[in-house]
């Protein structure tokens, strides 16, 4: 059986599309506009379009804008990916995600891999994405990558995208790891610009590779990426025992 969601509108939702423990490969969202999303308090909420447990899945064309995350970590994203491996997310156009009043981490980001392999972010546009909470960390991010491997990275916009006084806020490109080693993300040919952090030292960076906990980022590549007005120093890497390229 396969499957395709198009050509729809969808808006003031928990969720605008949210494909959960699909099959592997039958499912394909494209062309469709969602927007007013916002989090109803629960993870995985206040998304445009959500992938759980769901591979091989084609997200392509999309407009999506406006969401707004809840109290919860993990709400008000464009494209939120969570266990989920070798879909292909390309040519959408993502703007206005935010965070909550009140918020853990993982909100108010463009598009958001976690606890994924293997998948493919190319040719989207990002803009305005942003933390607005006094307490956030790690939110207000164009493309974030959490603890998965083998995310190519290709010919993205990433721009105006701003972050609050917290930890790890305001970032173009985050690729970030506390309890697994991940390896073999490339970030190739990307353009970011307009970036605006906090007072932290990892915030407003056009890419961050930033590992703690004793934990390991190998293997991961940052080449030919255009990157500039980014208020933190912009291609910021904290790397341990890791090889990176920037060119």
């Amino acid at each position: 059986m396969y499957f395709e969601i198009r050509n729809c509108t969808i808006y003031n939702a928990k969720n605008g599309i949210s494909l959960s423990s699909v099959a592997t490969g039958t499912g394909k969202a494209y062309n469709n506009t969602i927007y007013d999303c916002s989090g109803d308090g629960t993870a995985h909420s206040g998304m445009g379009i959500a992938l759980l447990n769901s591979d091989n899945m084609i997200v392509a064309n999309n407009t999506i804008y406006n969401n707004i995350g809840s109290s919860h970590s993990w709400t008000g994203d464009g494209i939120h990916c969570y266990r989920s491996d070798s879909n292909q997310i390309e040519g959408n156009i993502i703007s206005g995600m935010r965070s909550g009043a009140i918020v853990s981490t993982g909100q108010g980001c463009g598009i958001y891999i976690v606890d994924s392999f293997s998948n493919n972010i190319v040719n989207n546009t990002i803009s305005n994405c942003s933390s607005q909470s006094t307490s956030a960390y790690l939110s207000g991010i164009g493309i974030y990558i959490l603890h998965s491997s083998d995310t190519n990275i290709l010919n993205n916009t990433v721009y105006d995208i701003s972050g609050g006084n917290n930890h790890l806020t305001g970032n173009g490109i985050v690729v970030y790891e506390t309890s697994d080693n991940a390896h073999n993300n490339l970030i190739d040919e990307n353009t970011i610009f307009n970036i605006t952090g906090g007072n932290d030292e990892f915030s407003g960076n056009g890419i961050l590779i930033k590992a703690e906990g004793g934990r390991v980022i190998e293997s991961t590549q940052a080449s030919n990426n255009l990157i500039y007005n980014c208020v933190g120093g912009g291609a910021l890497f904290v790397l341990f025992q890791s090889r990176t390229y920037n060119h």
